[in-house]
């Protein structure tokens, strides 16, 4: 893991830790970030774990959201495991999660992705599907959690904050869809990967375990 270059650590660095971005001095005070958060949702690999092994600091600061009383959700876009054995494996590592806390792209879509199952002979019967009018979904893409997530949660897009470690895939995807996003610098996160984005994430975090204090910043529940 790596850690961000900022050119001007101090004029970034926020009261309390971690650091804002230039997108977060832009929206502070207006529309999205006046509204109380009420929902969390964690992308699953490079936020709380990395790899399916707990990032330092990643159980407690979880335990501390529920306990603060913020609904929280963990979301992932993998195809190849399914929610039996995410909650299983979480559980081992400590988190001790419920399926119903886990959105999965084939639980967004209903129909499984490339599993141990996938083949030409699968591929070729799923595509027979669709001139007797079935949608063929890429289960890869994201806007579907961003809608559903919230909603499941009961809060409202601008009501909810998405935690990733990809900028444009899971923070800037979820600001374009009204989230607050908050980038950490775990998981997949590179220096570049900000500096060459084609926009600012709202937030910028060492890792989750920056997260609670951020929210407390961002206003009560």
């Amino acid at each position: 893991m790596t850690k961000l270059i900022v050119a001007d650590a101090g004029a970034n660095r926020a009261p309390g830790g971690g650091e804002s971005s230039p997108g977060a001095r832009r929206t502070a005070g207006f529309g999205r970030l006046m509204r109380p958060i009420r929902a969390v949702l964690l992308d699953i690999d490079g936020v709380p774990t990395v790899s399916w092994r707990p990032v330092p600091g990643a159980i407690k600061a979880r335990a501390r959201l529920r306990a603060d009383g913020y609904a929280v959700a963990l979301v992932t876009n993998t195809t190849s495991r399914d929610r039996p054995w995410m909650t299983a494996t979480l559980t081992r590592a400590g988190f001790g999660v419920d399926a119903a806390e886990i959105f999965t792209a084939p639980a967004i879509t209903v129909l499984g992705g490339a599993g141990p199952d996938f083949s030409c002979a699968a591929l070729n019967r799923v595509f027979g599907y669709l001139p007797e009018g079935a949608r063929l979904v890429a289960m890869g893409r994201n806007p579907a959690f961003f809608a559903t997530a919230p909603a499941s949660l009961g809060a409202d897009p601008s009501q909810a904050v998405m935690v990733g470690d990809d900028i444009e895939a899971d923070v800037l995807g979820a600001q374009r869809h009204g989230l607050t996003g908050v980038l950490v610098r775990t998981g997949k996160c590179r220096p570049e990967s900000l500096r060459d984005a084609p926009g600012a994430p709202d937030h910028v975090i060492g890792s989750i375990a920056d997260l609670p204090a951020l929210l407390e910043r961002l206003g009560p529940l």
